[in-house]
């Protein structure tokens, strides 16, 4: 949100308001100003009033003493002194008239003063006798004609009083609203002051940290503009051989294995180009923090496995020797999430044989109980060129390998490792590297080993055990008995998938949108001939998948569904799954994943696949251990059954999953079918007649196996 205040926009509004302030303190104190005048203006005038009442108090007391001069010796010179003091009597009073012009008391108080000189003076002529004189005096005119003016003062004076104690209190008045006003806006003035001190501080600081992202921006930049280069070789790399190969699967093969190699060509440059697009989007997806973990309960030995089947090829290929050691006891499960694990794991390897062209590569793996909680350490350790100290500092951020030549020399877009320690850290982990060059390089994989309730800790011997029969069978070939509703709007992909689930024994219907599908499978499951599964492509025309499915399951439909989608992100399994899909699948299709996702929700047992993994008859260990396996079956059976009896659904569901995961651990992949179906019906609290033809099936799988190992050891 941009800043509404600006430094600039504060210092315009500080001085502003200063100035308004000022401006307003002006405009009172000019009124208080006037106002204090006016005020000086009435003393001033009341001073003036109490000078002329005693100039005419003065007068009267002149003019007295000429009357009295007069009376005792009267004359015409007396009498002319006389009447000139009358007359400056008569003009004082004037004086004071004017002034007392808005008084009416005073004015009542001059009119009587004058009623009494006047009747003094009309009494006092040039010829008047003596006698007449005396009175006159004897009239007593004078002393109340004084007493007037006494009064006249003692008003004014009282007056003065109040003006000038309402004087005094406009001049405080007005000098507060002055000191008051100067002192308010000298303090906003003051603050204003170190607010924008503060600002341009604030201002420098953020130029310096704008400085600062924008030479990260421009190493950003670069090491991008760099990766992008990368990337763009990565991608025309693979795109070239496979355009290649394809163009030579177009011309009739010289020799009979050509046309095989191309295709391994081609689907491992396939396979190379996955890897990059799902490495660019690892990152943006932890970037915009969209990246989740899924912590379930997994088994430790099936991650390896799986790291273990895929890089032990690629080694083998350089003639670099690869090994999985255990230091130490290490549980059967964990809760964790196993395909983050394995991400991390994978990337590790590829990188550490990338880099390793003799020696080896060795994962070695440990559990730690102390100090602190009890934690999983993976130490993938090569005996490659190794990292120099310096460039083991850029080593974990994206788009940057060791230097250029590392580049050009064994390519790469510098994802993995970032990817690798972000989610090592989703994990509740860490990720570090110790590696000197031309020594090799040993990345450390720690974290925590939540163990799950009752699982056992195994010994280094058994952890290699189960993890060499966890591989046997993995290329066995089998058929799936299933009548498949395929919708997909893509004809190359409608073509490829149908291919590949005919070859798995499938029965295979194609429609192009999601109406039709929803038709199709209504149709079907009214002619009591439904479908098995119905495979869902979920962005398609006319109708998409999303709502096929919400359709069909609000017309009752109770067939597994099965989502077909190119968005992988977590959010979008959900969606499909609150739409009514039982389970996702992501593009691009791998068919393995699909054939056992389908093989979920398939009621057929398989056709053709070998009870017994011939590679268990050429190994005593995994031979002895196999049939300890199979002895322990029967008791296992037996305790499902009392579960199942006993409506112990949850527990039923729980030792389903064990047996589901050791059958597989010793290459019976019937047993780990019929387990996983069993389980899947257990948690869903499926009738007890469904409940029961499991459980059936799975003991008849079992002896099946057991009567085949016995028969074949024997």
């Amino acid at each position: 949100m941009p800043n509404r205040f600006s430094t600039e926009r504060k210092i315009v509004i500080a001085f502003t308001g200063a100035l308004v302030i000022l401006c307003v303190i002006s405009v009172v104190s000019v009124q208080s100003i006037r106002t204090l005048l006016m005020d000086w203006d009435e003393v001033a005038h009341t001073h003036i009033v109490l000078e002329k009442i005693n100039a005419v108090q003065s007068e009267i007391i002149r003019m007295t003493d000429k009357a009295r001069a007069f009376s005792l010796t009267p004359s015409e010179d007396g009498f002319r002194e006389f009447d000139a003091q009358r007359r400056n009597v008569m003009d004082q009073i004037a004086e004071v008239r004017r002034l007392v012009s808005d008084n009416i008391a005073q004015r009542t108080a001059l009119d009587h003063l004058e009623l009494l000189l006047n009747q003094l003076t009309s009494q006092t002529v040039p010829d008047a006798t003596a006698e007449k004189l005396q009175q006159i005096w004897r009239l007593g005119v004078i002393r109340p004609a004084f007493q007037v003016t006494l009064d006249m003062e003692d008003t004014e004076r009282r007056l003065l009083d109040i003006r000038d104690a309402k004087t005094r209190s406009t001049a405080q008045h007005a000098f507060f609203i002055i000191g008051i006003g100067g002192g308010f806006a000298l303090m906003l003035i003051t603050a204003s002051g170190l607010i924008i001190t503060r600002d341009l501080r604030q201002r420098r600081r953020a130029e310096a940290e704008l400085q600062h992202a924008r030479q990260a921006a421009d190493a950003a930049n670069v090491a991008k503009s760099s990766f992008l280069a990368n990337i763009s070789h990565e991608l025309r790399t693979p795109l070239t051989a496979i355009l290649g190969y394809t163009d030579l699967l177009m011309i009739p093969p010289t020799r009979s294995n050509d046309h095989r190699r191309y295709l391994t060509t081609m689907r491992r440059s396939g396979e190379h180009l996955l890897n990059i697009i799902n490495d660019v989007l690892d990152l943006s997806k932890i970037e915009a923090g969209r990246m989740e973990v899924e912590l379930i309960d997994c088994r430790l030995v099936d991650v390896l496995a799986d790291v273990d089947s895929l890089m032990r090829p690629r080694a083998q290929s350089k003639g670099i020797e690869f090994a999985v050691d255990y230091a130490s006891t290490v549980p059967d499960r964990v809760v964790t999430d196993p395909t983050r694990l394995r991400q991390v794991l994978v990337n590790l390897v590829s990188n550490a044989v990338k880099f390793t062209d003799t020696g080896f590569v060795k994962i070695t793996v440990h559990h730690d109980p102390e100090p602190g909680p009890p934690r999983l350490v993976f130490d993938v350790t090569d005996s490659g060129i190794g990292i120099a100290p310096e460039q083991q500092k850029d080593l974990f951020k994206p788009f940057t390998q060791a230097d250029i030549t590392t580049t050009r020399r064994y390519g790469g877009t510098g994802l993995g490792l970032s990817i690798s320690r972000r989610l090592a850290e989703m994990l509740g982990g860490t990720l570090t590297c110790y590696s000197q060059p031309a020594r090799g390089s040993t990345f450390r994989f720690s974290l925590p080993a939540s163990v799950v309730m009752g699982s056992a800790m195994l010994d280094p011997g058994e952890m290699l055990s189960i993890l060499a029969a966890g591989k046997i069978g993995a290329e066995e070939f089998r058929l799936i008995s299933a009548r498949i509703l395929l919708a997909e709007d893509g004809p190359e992909a409608r073509e490829v998938i149908t291919l590949h689930l005919e070859r798995a024994g499938c029965t295979v219907k194609t429609v192009n949108d999601g109406e039709t599908a929803l038709e199709e499978a209504l149709r079907a499951a009214a002619a009591g001939t439904p479908y098995d599964v119905i495979l869902m492509d979920m962005q398609m025309p006319v109708m998409d998948g999303y709502t096929a499915t919400t359709r069909l399951r609000g017309e009752g439909y109770k067939g597994a569904i099965i989502a077909l989608t190119a968005n992988a992100m977590k959010q979008d399994r959900e969606r499909c799954i609150r739409a009514g899909c039982d389970e996702y699948v992501a593009k691009p299709v791998e068919i393995p994943t699909l054939l056992s996702t389908i093989e979920k929700f398939s009621s057929s047992i398989v056709a053709n696949h070998r009870p017994v993994p011939l590679a268990l008859l050429d190994d005593p260990v995994l031979l002895s251990l196999t049939r300890k396996f199979c002895d322990g079956i029967a008791a296992s059976l037996d305790t499902m059954q009392h579960q199942l009896d006993t409506n112990q659904l949850n527990e039923l569901a729980s030792a389903a999953h064990k047996l589901a995961g050791a059958g597989g651990s010793y290459g019976f992949q019937d047993i780990t079918r019929e387990a996983k179906n069993l389980e899947r019906l257990a948690k869903s609290h499926a009738p007890r007649e469904e409940l029961l033809s499991q459980l059936a099936r799975l003991t008849a799988t079992t002896e099946a196996a057991r009567s085949a190992l016995s028969s074949a050891s024997a």
